[in-house]
């Protein structure tokens, strides 16, 4: 207990949550799978996966529609835990890491406090 009381935060310590191995694309990741994303001040909190949302990329508000290549697809996943508005604004970013694998699904982007939301990571996973 000392340990952590004396370690200072880095990107390097993870005081619950086991640390991320490598990147997932989406379709590595399970419908009911199990993560888990810690942040410094908000401790560790579980997420289980429940899908996929696919939608037409948004626009500015006032700025005209245009044709599009590519849809916006991100992981949903339901959030377990002490989680409120002011908890999600403390781990936006942090790696979402699944618990079999250590895999990392994505990065905590967006919660209304019951749903998180983030970008899938197939892009990166492609470019190595």
């Amino acid at each position: 207990m000392e340990e952590i009381l004396s370690a200072s935060f880095t990107n390097s310590y993870y005081f619950q949550a086991e640390p991320p191995s490598h990147l997932l694309e989406m379709s590595q990741i399970s419908q009911g799978s199990w993560s888990e994303v810690e942040g410094m001040s908000s401790g560790l909190f579980s997420i289980m996966n429940i899908g996929t949302q696919t939608m037409q990329p948004k626009r500015p508000a006032g700025h005209p529609e245009i044709e599009f290549e590519e849809w916006d697809t991100r992981s949903v996943n339901f959030l377990f835990g002490n989680v409120n508005r002011a908890i999600s604004d403390g781990v936006c970013g942090a790696p979402i890491v699944d618990i079999e694998s250590g895999g990392v699904s994505g990065f905590f982007h967006l919660s209304d406090g019951v749903f998180a939301y983030s970008a899938v990571l197939d892009d990166l996973v492609a470019e190595g």
